[in-house]
Parts: structure tokens; C-alpha cells; sequence
């Protein structure tokens, strides 16, 4: 977001932009910093960085992953479970100081409409998806009491 001048045709005394970024595993904040500043390539411009690091990688060959995966399979007995990389902001990133592993899964069969109402109006699941949901939050509980 780009905050500068009213009028086209004077120039602002002042302006400053907002970049909204997603730092990759292994990638700092002090890094990306340093890289914005060496594209600008401006002393005159201060740049100053907000927000957190990024998220740690999360085992795949653990029994959690294990349990997530079998439980989703058996609730949605079609479903191929991978690990992804997650674009989005999540608040899992608030348990990553006391959890070593922190998974970000959706337990619903989302539609193109469903994507298109994510965080807007009438944002909602289906009925059928949300009780799916809470299948799969129950086979959590049945799957990691086996890991036990």
C-alpha cells in the first residue's frame, strides 16, 4: 500500500509504502530487510520491518503427522495427505514456543465457491463439511490414543 500525494500534478512532502510479505522457512526477517534496502538502493529511505519470523518446518515422519494423516484418510477414505507449504498466515505460529511441531489442516472439502467466500460475506461450510470436520477431530482422538 502506497501512501503518498492527493494531487497528480504537485509533489507529496512525504510518502511511505506498506509491503505485506510471507518469509519462507529459512529465510529472516534482518534478510529480507537487507534485501529491500539493497533494491531500493536509497540511504534517504528507512525502512523498518514489523511482524514475526517465519514458522518452523513441521516433521513429516512423526506420529503426529501419522495421526492426522490416517484420520483424515478415514473420514475421507479418496483424501492423498502431503505436506505443503502454507502461504497463508496462520495462528499456529503462536504455538510454535511450546509445540515442536505445529500442523495447519482444514478438515473440509472446499469448492471453488467456498474459496471465493473465504473471509468475505457469508463466509460458511456446508453442513455435511462441518460434520465431516468433527469426524476428523474425533479420529484425532481415537488415532493419537493408539500412539499412546
Amino acid at each position: 500500500m502506497f501512501h503518498a500525494g492527493e494531487q497528480y500534478n504537485a509533489l507529496p512532502e512525504k510518502a511511505s509504502a506498506i509491503i505485506n510479505l510471507r518469509l519462507m522457512p529459512g529465510d529472516s526477517l534482518e534478510e529480507v530487510k537487507g534485501y529491500i534496502e539493497k533494491t531500493i538502493d536509497d540511504e534517504d529511505i528507512k525502512v523498518t520491518i514489523e511482524g514475526s519470523e517465519a514458522s518452523g518446518v513441521s516433521a513429516v515422519d512423526s506420529w503426529h503427522f501419522r495421526t492426522i494423516q490416517q484420520s483424515a484418510i478415514n473420514v475421507y477414505d479418496e483424501a492423498v495427505i502431503a505436506p505443503y507449504l502454507m502461504f497463508a498466515g496462520s495462528d499456529a505460529k503462536h504455538y510454535d514456543s511450546i509445540a515442536e511441531n505445529t500442523y495447519r489442516f482444514l478438515p473440509v472439502q472446499l469448492t471453488s465457491e467456498d474459496l471465493n467466500r473465504m473471509h468475505g460475506t457469508n463466509e460458511h461450510i456446508s453442513i455435511e463439511n462441518y460434520l465431516k470436520a468433527i469426524s476428523f477431530y474425533m479420529e484425532v482422538i481415537r488415532e493419537a490414543d493408539k500412539e499412546q
